[in-house]
């Protein structure tokens, strides 16, 4: 619990400190809270009892391009299930090359160190926090299939999974194979407003990270709409899986989330 509120604090700091320099030099920081009505990811559901998530991060864009630092907390809002309290500290960075090109290739990464503050187990003989490392790497072809009007994306990803010490869980992967597809147009409310919309349809292949039995795991599809609401950028979107490996989830999930961020 020390951690996270060390980390919140630091969030806040940092917030304030934007909101100073609002008038002056972009520092290059995003403030973003996204409400979930339950915690997915990888076609597992973490929050574990279909709780409400607040899932608030700064994300700091570095002077070196593509190089992103970025702080994500994840909370149950219903605090007794505060054991699945997660927080993140990823370095990521992505690079497009020969961008104006038709077959451009977009590579993206990240390191993640993260842990479960009010989540144990016993190792060594000892009370021990839950946490791991997790890697990821990307590909995706952002012109392949490009118009004024519309672009389907193709990519793949790859998310591996090492605990931080022996007997939390097994490493592992998962691979996202995806298409997402993007388009604009205005807003209901102002013919000058553009808002945005992304359709991502992915299949995954699990590995058996988490004592997941390997195979094909799940699908899911996501629509998502992004719009400008005075400095906000408000992105609501909606989320179907269809569940395919009992071990890595029994049952298919309906859920949506909610993000508003800042721009500084």
């Amino acid at each position: 619990m020390q951690l996270t509120t060390t980390l919140i604090g630091a969030g806040l700091l940092a917030g304030g400190l934007a909101l100073q320099a609002a008038d002056s030099k972009p520092l290059g920081l995003t403030l973003d809270l996204t409400t979930a009505n339950k915690y997915m990811a990888h076609g597992y559901n973490f929050g574990g009892n279909d709780e409400f998530s607040l899932q608030p991060s700064l994300t700091y864009d570095t002077p070196v391009k593509g190089l992103a630092f970025t702080a994500w907390f994840a909370f149950p809002v219903d605090r007794n299930f505060d054991s699945t309290d997660e927080v993140d500290l990823l370095l990521k960075y992505s690079r497009t090359l020969w961008e104006k090109e038709k077959y451009a290739l977009k590579f993206s990464g990240y390191f993640d160190y993260w842990i479960l503050p009010q989540s144990s187990y016993i190792y060594r003989g000892r009370d021990t926090d839950v946490s791991g490392f997790k890697l990821n790497a990307g590909v995706a072809m952002p012109n392949l299939l490009k118009s004024d009007r519309i672009s389907v994306v193709p990519g793949w990803a790859v998310y591996h999974w090492i605990p931080e010490r022996g007997g939390a869980f097994n490493n592992g992967s998962v691979h996202d194979f995806s298409l997402t597809t993007q388009w604009e147009t205005r807003t209901l409310w102002s013919a000058e407003q553009r808002q945005s919309y992304t359709l991502t349809t992915a299949v995954d292949y699990n590995d058996g990270v988490f004592n997941s039995r390997p195979g094909w795991s799940h699908q899911v599809n996501s629509l998502a709409v992004s719009f400008g609401a005075g400095p906000f950028t408000i992105t609501p979107s909606i989320n179907y899986q269809v569940s395919m490996e009992k071990t890595v989830n029994p049952e298919n999930e309906l859920w949506g989330t909610l993000s508003v961020a800042l721009k500084f």
